[in-house]
């Protein structure tokens, strides 16, 4: 269920007091500013924890969210899922996270062979929560002789508030072609964050050249 209010039941004297309590974990991005209006610095960031087991080791990503509060000291507000970065043959980066006004972004991308693709979505706080409001997805299809112009290219645009899609192919230098389509969207929330795929569905991949 999504958290809707903040609860000082643990409180950290300052983001590196966080920090130091999470176990096998290191800071991977980071990004300050007032999230919920309320005059003081909040906090997103990325964290990154080293598990070792037998079945291997695995290493997973998690985004924290911790409120400021009127006594300096922090809370934590929301957290998504602890998922485990994809590895092997592609590189799977958390670019950067950046917040402006009641949003912050998360930039993700990965590369493999010649595909390369970006996933981007914004998360808004909203009536206390920290829901999910959009996201921007892209893929492109390079060819082997280096040629500086991909084959084909699929661009992803939602509002997961009105549920507008908008979807742009180009491929083999053709003008791009447009596909706008409306679902009803049921709200997802900083919680439900699994991985650089948020909220997409596997029929949103059918016209990426990489999947």
């Amino acid at each position: 269920m999504p958290i809707r209010g903040i609860t000082a039941d643990t409180t950290y004297a300052s983001i590196d007091a966080f920090l130091r309590s999470l176990p096998n974990a290191s800071l991977e991005k980071q990004a300050r500013g007032d999230l919920n209006g309320d005059g003081r610095a909040d906090w997103v960031g990325s964290i990154r924890r080293q598990h070792t087991g037998e079945k291997g080791n695995d290493e997973t990503r998690q985004i924290y969210v911790l409120m400021q509060m009127p006594s300096g000291t922090y809370t934590v507000a929301a957290q998504s899922h602890e998922a485990i970065i994809a590895s092997g043959t592609a590189n799977n980066d958390f670019d950067e996270i950046t917040l402006s006004g009641s949003s912050f972004y998360l930039s993700q991308s990965s590369a493999w062979h010649e595909c390369v693709n970006t996933t981007t979505t914004q998360v808004q706080w909203r009536h206390g929560m920290l829901r999910l409001i959009g996201v921007d997805y892209q893929s492109s299809l390079s060819s082997q002789d280096g040629s500086p112009t991909p084959l084909k290219t699929f661009h992803l645009s939602r509002n997961t508030l009105t549920g507008v899609t908008i979807e742009e192919i180009i491929a083999n230098g053709k003008p791009a072609e447009t596909i706008k389509s409306k679902t009803v969207m049921k709200p997802t929330y900083l919680q439900d964050y699994p991985d650089g795929d948020f909220n997409l569905r596997a029929e949103d991949f059918k016209h990426d050249p990489c999947r």
